[in-house]
């Protein structure tokens, strides 16, 4: 399984309205794959 840092840019423009649909789809499926990690934090 990949992991992916997701950066900044990407999540702005997969929240704006206008934003790249091949953004947007190419997160999507990072997120349902579980393949996007987090820095910092204790996470329980």
């Amino acid at each position: 399984m990949a992991q992916i840092l997701v950066d900044t840019s990407v999540w702005i423009e997969f929240y704006h309205p206008r934003g790249s649909a091949e953004v947007k789809q190419a997160l999507i499926k990072a997120l349902d794959l579980h393949e996007v990690v987090v820095t910092g934090g204790d996470y329980c």
